[in-house]
Protein backbone atom coordinates (compact mmCIF):
# COMPACT_ATOMS: atom_id res chain seq x y z
CA UNK A 1 0.00 0.00 0.00
CA UNK A 2 1.45 3.55 -1.09
CA UNK A 3 1.19 6.52 0.67
CA UNK A 4 0.20 8.25 -2.45
CA UNK A 5 0.78 7.37 -6.07
CA UNK A 6 4.09 6.93 -7.44
CA UNK A 7 4.70 8.45 -11.18
CA UNK A 8 6.43 6.30 -13.78
CA UNK A 9 9.67 9.14 -14.52
CA UNK A 10 9.29 11.31 -11.97
CA UNK A 11 12.71 12.13 -11.56
CA UNK A 12 12.41 13.89 -15.10
CA UNK A 13 11.28 16.83 -15.80
CA UNK A 14 7.32 17.87 -16.83
CA UNK A 15 8.26 17.98 -20.67
CA UNK A 16 9.73 14.48 -20.94
CA UNK A 17 8.64 12.46 -23.77
CA UNK A 18 5.74 9.93 -23.07
CA UNK A 19 6.02 6.63 -22.58
CA UNK A 20 4.60 3.85 -24.77
CA UNK A 21 1.82 1.57 -23.28
CA UNK A 22 1.76 -2.28 -24.84
CA UNK A 23 -0.63 -4.45 -24.19
CA UNK A 24 0.23 -7.98 -25.44
CA UNK A 25 -0.15 -11.52 -25.23
CA UNK A 26 2.71 -13.51 -23.91
CA UNK A 27 3.50 -17.00 -23.15
CA UNK A 28 4.03 -17.67 -19.43
CA UNK A 29 7.62 -19.85 -19.07
CA UNK A 30 6.52 -21.70 -15.82
CA UNK A 31 3.10 -22.53 -16.76
CA UNK A 32 3.67 -22.43 -20.42
CA UNK A 33 0.01 -20.92 -21.37
CA UNK A 34 -0.64 -17.66 -22.78
CA UNK A 35 -1.50 -14.15 -20.68
CA UNK A 36 -1.55 -10.69 -21.09
CA UNK A 37 0.88 -8.60 -20.05
CA UNK A 38 1.28 -4.41 -19.81
CA UNK A 39 4.56 -3.04 -20.77
CA UNK A 40 6.01 0.51 -20.09
CA UNK A 41 8.35 1.21 -22.55
CA UNK A 42 10.02 4.32 -22.98
CA UNK A 43 9.94 5.84 -26.71
CA UNK A 44 12.57 4.63 -28.88
CA UNK A 45 13.96 1.73 -26.64
CA UNK A 46 12.78 -1.85 -26.69
CA UNK A 47 13.29 -2.53 -22.54
CA UNK A 48 9.96 -2.40 -20.38
CA UNK A 49 10.83 0.02 -17.19
CA UNK A 50 7.60 -1.47 -15.96
CA UNK A 51 5.36 -4.52 -16.19
CA UNK A 52 2.08 -5.39 -15.54
CA UNK A 53 0.64 -8.67 -15.73
CA UNK A 54 -3.35 -9.89 -16.66
CA UNK A 55 -4.27 -6.56 -16.72
CA UNK A 56 -7.42 -5.43 -17.17
CA UNK A 57 -9.73 -2.20 -17.97
CA UNK A 58 -11.40 -0.48 -15.35
CA UNK A 59 -12.40 2.82 -16.16
CA UNK A 60 -11.92 4.75 -19.38
CA UNK A 61 -13.27 8.70 -19.74
CA UNK A 62 -11.85 11.20 -21.98
CA UNK A 63 -7.86 10.72 -22.61
CA UNK A 64 -7.09 8.92 -19.07
CA UNK A 65 -7.61 5.24 -18.05
CA UNK A 66 -7.58 2.43 -14.84
CA UNK A 67 -5.54 -0.50 -15.39
CA UNK A 68 -5.57 -3.05 -12.85
CA UNK A 69 -3.35 -6.42 -12.49
CA UNK A 70 -0.30 -8.09 -11.15
CA UNK A 71 3.05 -6.69 -10.37
CA UNK A 72 5.73 -8.65 -9.51
CA UNK A 73 8.30 -7.54 -6.57
CA UNK A 74 11.68 -8.24 -6.13
CA UNK A 75 12.25 -8.75 -2.32
CA UNK A 76 14.74 -10.14 0.43
CA UNK A 77 12.01 -13.41 0.67
CA UNK A 78 12.09 -13.97 -3.37
CA UNK A 79 9.59 -12.39 -5.78
CA UNK A 80 6.37 -12.47 -4.96
CA UNK A 81 2.77 -10.96 -6.74
CA UNK A 82 1.29 -7.96 -5.28
CA UNK A 83 -1.84 -6.38 -6.82
CA UNK A 84 -0.99 -2.70 -8.72
CA UNK A 85 -3.10 -0.43 -10.96
CA UNK A 86 -2.15 2.32 -13.28
CA UNK A 87 -3.39 5.40 -13.78
CA UNK A 88 -2.48 6.56 -17.18
CA UNK A 89 -3.24 9.76 -19.58
CA UNK A 90 -3.06 9.44 -23.20
CA UNK A 91 -1.20 11.45 -25.48
CA UNK A 92 -3.47 12.00 -28.35
CA UNK A 93 -2.32 13.72 -31.85
CA UNK A 94 -3.29 17.39 -32.62
CA UNK A 95 -7.15 18.24 -33.24
CA UNK A 96 -8.37 14.82 -31.88
CA UNK A 97 -11.65 15.03 -30.77
CA UNK A 98 -12.62 11.46 -29.55
CA UNK A 99 -12.41 7.96 -31.05
CA UNK A 100 -13.20 5.95 -34.34
CA UNK A 101 -15.01 2.65 -33.15
CA UNK A 102 -15.03 -0.14 -35.99
CA UNK A 103 -17.22 -3.10 -34.87
CA UNK A 104 -14.86 -6.70 -35.07
CA UNK A 105 -18.11 -9.09 -34.65
CA UNK A 106 -21.52 -9.46 -37.12
CA UNK A 107 -24.16 -10.94 -35.60
CA UNK A 108 -21.90 -12.04 -32.73
CA UNK A 109 -19.06 -14.15 -35.32
CA UNK A 110 -15.52 -12.38 -35.45
CA UNK A 111 -14.87 -10.95 -38.92
CA UNK A 112 -11.77 -11.59 -40.83
CA UNK A 113 -9.43 -8.64 -40.33
CA UNK A 114 -8.63 -8.13 -43.54
CA UNK A 115 -12.22 -6.56 -44.37
CA UNK A 116 -11.90 -4.62 -41.13
CA UNK A 117 -10.41 -1.62 -42.72
CA UNK A 118 -13.31 -1.27 -45.10
CA UNK A 119 -15.86 -1.34 -42.42
CA UNK A 120 -17.89 1.90 -41.89
CA UNK A 121 -16.66 3.64 -38.56
CA UNK A 122 -18.63 5.48 -35.66
CA UNK A 123 -16.92 8.24 -34.01
CA UNK A 124 -17.94 9.58 -30.27
CA UNK A 125 -16.24 9.92 -27.01
CA UNK A 126 -15.49 7.54 -25.74
CA UNK A 127 -15.99 5.78 -21.52
CA UNK A 128 -15.97 2.54 -19.59
CA UNK A 129 -17.24 2.05 -15.95
CA UNK A 130 -19.27 -0.33 -13.90
CA UNK A 131 -23.04 -0.25 -14.44
CA UNK A 132 -26.05 -2.53 -13.52
CA UNK A 133 -27.44 -4.03 -16.81
CA UNK A 134 -31.05 -5.47 -16.43
CA UNK A 135 -30.50 -7.99 -19.26
CA UNK A 136 -27.71 -9.82 -17.91
CA UNK A 137 -29.58 -8.99 -14.07
CA UNK A 138 -25.82 -8.33 -12.61
CA UNK A 139 -23.42 -5.48 -12.38
CA UNK A 140 -21.01 -6.00 -15.56
CA UNK A 141 -18.04 -3.32 -17.12
CA UNK A 142 -20.02 -1.32 -19.63
CA UNK A 143 -18.38 0.77 -22.51
CA UNK A 144 -20.00 3.65 -23.88
CA UNK A 145 -19.76 5.35 -27.21
CA UNK A 146 -21.85 8.89 -26.98
CA UNK A 147 -21.88 9.80 -30.71
CA UNK A 148 -21.14 13.22 -31.84
CA UNK A 149 -24.60 13.79 -33.00
CA UNK A 150 -27.98 12.98 -32.32
CA UNK A 151 -29.48 10.23 -34.62
CA UNK A 152 -32.73 10.45 -36.05
CA UNK A 153 -33.92 7.88 -34.13
CA UNK A 154 -32.91 9.57 -30.47
CA UNK A 155 -30.38 6.85 -29.49
CA UNK A 156 -27.35 8.34 -29.24
CA UNK A 157 -25.23 5.50 -27.59
CA UNK A 158 -23.56 2.59 -28.25
CA UNK A 159 -22.51 -0.26 -25.58
CA UNK A 160 -20.06 -3.25 -24.86
CA UNK A 161 -21.12 -5.53 -21.70
CA UNK A 162 -18.67 -7.44 -20.26
CA UNK A 163 -15.72 -5.17 -21.42
CA UNK A 164 -12.47 -6.40 -21.79
CA UNK A 165 -9.06 -4.69 -23.06
CA UNK A 166 -7.87 -7.41 -25.67
CA UNK A 167 -4.94 -5.54 -26.65
CA UNK A 168 -3.23 -1.95 -26.76
CA UNK A 169 -0.39 -0.62 -29.53
CA UNK A 170 0.54 2.88 -30.48
CA UNK A 171 -2.27 3.98 -32.43
CA UNK A 172 -4.87 1.77 -31.59
CA UNK A 173 -7.02 -0.72 -28.89
CA UNK A 174 -9.42 -3.42 -29.19
CA UNK A 175 -12.64 -3.86 -26.73
CA UNK A 176 -14.14 -6.94 -26.48
CA UNK A 177 -17.34 -7.84 -25.12
CA UNK A 178 -21.33 -8.77 -25.12
CA UNK A 179 -24.01 -6.43 -27.27
CA UNK A 180 -27.50 -6.78 -26.49
CA UNK A 181 -29.58 -7.07 -29.46
CA UNK A 182 -33.43 -6.08 -28.63
CA UNK A 183 -36.24 -7.82 -29.71
CA UNK A 184 -38.02 -7.08 -33.47
CA UNK A 185 -41.01 -8.36 -35.11
CA UNK A 186 -40.89 -12.36 -33.50
CA UNK A 187 -37.21 -12.62 -32.68
CA UNK A 188 -36.88 -12.34 -28.95
CA UNK A 189 -33.82 -10.07 -27.06
CA UNK A 190 -30.53 -11.86 -27.81
CA UNK A 191 -27.33 -11.46 -26.01
CA UNK A 192 -23.81 -11.78 -28.91
CA UNK A 193 -20.09 -11.74 -28.65
CA UNK A 194 -19.22 -8.42 -30.44
CA UNK A 195 -16.02 -6.02 -30.01
CA UNK A 196 -14.87 -2.54 -31.21
CA UNK A 197 -11.09 -1.80 -32.42
CA UNK A 198 -10.75 2.04 -31.39
CA UNK A 199 -8.59 4.83 -32.94
CA UNK A 200 -8.35 8.48 -32.45
CA UNK A 201 -10.50 10.28 -34.39
CA UNK A 202 -8.70 13.26 -35.77
CA UNK A 203 -10.57 16.47 -37.25
CA UNK A 204 -8.70 19.04 -38.97
CA UNK A 205 -9.48 22.56 -38.78
CA UNK A 206 -10.74 24.57 -41.85
CA UNK A 207 -8.55 26.35 -43.26
CA UNK A 208 -9.06 30.50 -43.68
CA UNK A 209 -9.05 32.61 -46.71
CA UNK A 210 -5.92 34.01 -46.16
CA UNK A 211 -4.50 30.34 -44.81
CA UNK A 212 -5.48 29.45 -48.13
CA UNK A 213 -3.77 31.97 -50.50
CA UNK A 214 -0.66 31.56 -48.44
CA UNK A 215 -0.51 28.05 -49.67
CA UNK A 216 -0.69 28.84 -52.93
CA UNK A 217 -2.62 28.01 -56.45
CA UNK A 218 -1.12 24.54 -56.42
CA UNK A 219 -3.00 23.35 -53.24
Amino acid sequence: MLVQPIQFGHEFSQDAAPYELLVVEVTDQGKRRPMKVARLVPVGERQAVAELLSPKLVWFRNWQFVLSGVEQVAGAHGIRAVLQSWICKLSPPAYAIGFKVTNTHQGGVLRPRRILRETGKSGGQLAVAEHFETVLGRHTLRAQLDRYQALDCGNTARHLFDCRLEWMAEERFELSGLRVVSAHGERPEQVECDGWLCEFDIELPELTRSQVRMLGPFH
